[in-house]
């Protein structure tokens, strides 16, 4: 990366979330009761399926978040060694009300998973975001989609 680092900062991938017994147990019965009731209504693939599911959330909820570092540069920003060029960009912003640390939203040109959530650190003022971005893309509020709220909500 031999670009000039105009913003740098590091953020921890998702809060780590400690899950009680208890939520095992209520994901684990209402899915493995789910699995049942799929195949006993004749379709064993969904029920499969839901075992799977079962099985990826407790692999997922045991994995410890990692540190991912950002860069600003030029060309666009880094995350880890990942490239989000400005020409790849519809549009950013940066939302200081709906989270605990002011966020900032990419408009990624791409139809799956368009908007890219990025927490910024205290160290990092707004303003200086916004001041390196607008020479580059154009600043209109965006919301996050409505799945990534529910992931937050039920801590995955």
């Amino acid at each position: 990366m031999a670009q000039e680092v105009q913003l740098e900062w590091d953020v921890v991938e998702t809060p780590a979330t400690k899950k009680s017994v208890d939520w095992f147990w209520a994901v684990g019965i209402i899915l493995l009761s789910l699995a049942v009731i799929a195949i006993v209504f004749g379709n064993p693939l969904f029920g499969v399926f839901l075992i799977v599911i079962l099985f990826v959330l407790v692999v997922l909820t045991h994995k410890h978040p990692r540190t991912i570092r950002y860069t600003l540069t030029k060309s666009g920003i880094f995350e880890a060694d990942r490239l989000y060029a400005f020409s790849n960009l519809k549009s950013f912003y940066v939302d200081e009300t709906t989270y605990e640390t002011p966020t900032l939203l990419l408009e990624v040109k791409r139809w799956f998973l368009p908007i890219v959530s990025i927490s910024l650190p205290s160290e990092i003022a707004p303003q200086d975001i916004r001041m390196y971005m607008r020479p580059n893309l154009m600043e209109r509020e965006l919301k996050e989609p409505l799945f990534h709220h529910l992931f937050e909500m039920f801590g995955i």
